[in-house]
């Protein structure tokens, strides 16, 4: 399952199109709040968070921090419309995927598996998700 956050509907339902078209399993969220409410009322496991990095309710770092506290097992790949530069040094965790805005769905895809890849790689968890090829 992957859960995707973004309080913008054209880029979050892009994203979750994408996704389903090739196989995976996707919920969304508007903000932190929804994407803490979805995470507490989801029963499965959630694979990944595709999170943005600037929200109007809270900043994606803070929501997905929360969202380890329940889910150690989860991968994250943050977007943003500013570039890693403009973020600064250090403001995201080494070793996380990151896709600048605007992006093509070979891009998003490429950096999902990629994310997915290294979370497989670096825990023993497995979650029975498959990821499609």
């Amino acid at each position: 399952m992957i859960l995707v956050v973004d309080d913008c509907d054209m880029v979050r339902r892009y994203i979750g199109a994408v996704l389903r078209r090739l196989g995976f399993s996707v919920i969304e969220a508007a903000n932190g709040g929804e994407a803490a409410e979805v995470s507490r009322r989801h029963t499965g496991p959630i694979d990944l968070l595709v999170m943005d990095v600037e929200l109007p309710d809270a900043a994606g770092l803070d929501v997905a921090q929360q969202l380890f506290a329940t889910r150690p097992e989860l991968a994250v790949l943050y977007i943003s419309g500013y570039s890693r530069d403009v973020l600064g040094e250090g403001v995201l965790p080494p070793g996380t995927g990151f896709l600048q805005k605007p992006f093509t769905s070979d891009a998003l895809v490429l950096q999902v598996r990629e994310a997915l890849r290294k979370r497989d790689a670096l825990s023993d968890f497995d979650s029975g998700m498959t990821i499609p090829k």
